[in-house]
């Protein structure tokens, strides 16, 4: 697999932009939708959690921590995961929103592409420890 160096750049911004898609989303279902009976009623709170780390992971992906690769990827999977199942329910409940259509989708990218980014950056990490044990 080449290792490409601006790799860990688009991971990030996608899984940050993923973060931001899930907090969107928890947001309009949190002000706007009213007829969330349990146990679906947790699923904004789910979406704030799981976007929240994507967002957070996505913007240390950029700088090419190692660790940051896999909470990304973990949280996209979890992410649309959860959207997937959201979307389901919703539209069968009647609610039909494009940013909930969108969701599983640009999740499942940024974590594809986080895990496209791993070579690179335990490359990085590798390098960067080599240069604080100098």
């Amino acid at each position: 697999m080449a290792k490409h160096p601006s790799l860990p750049l688009v991971a990030g911004i996608a899984s940050a932009l993923s973060g931001a898609v899930l907090l969107t989303c928890a947001l309009q279902l949190g002000l706007f939708v009213r007829w969330i009976r349990p146990p679906f009623h947790v699923a904004p709170w789910f979406m704030l959690v799981f976007g929240a780390v994507a967002l957070i992971s996505g913007a240390a992906l950029i700088q090419a921590r190692w660790w940051a690769v896999l909470v990304a990827a973990a949280s996209n999977v979890l992410g649309a995961l959860l959207m997937f199942v959201w979307l389901v329910f919703a539209v069968l409940g009647g609610y039909l929103s494009l940013l909930n259509l969108a969701a599983p989708f640009v999740c499942t990218a940024a974590a594809v592409l986080s895990l496209l980014a791993l070579p690179t950056v335990r490359q990085a990490d590798e390098e960067r420890k080599s240069l604080y044990a100098e």
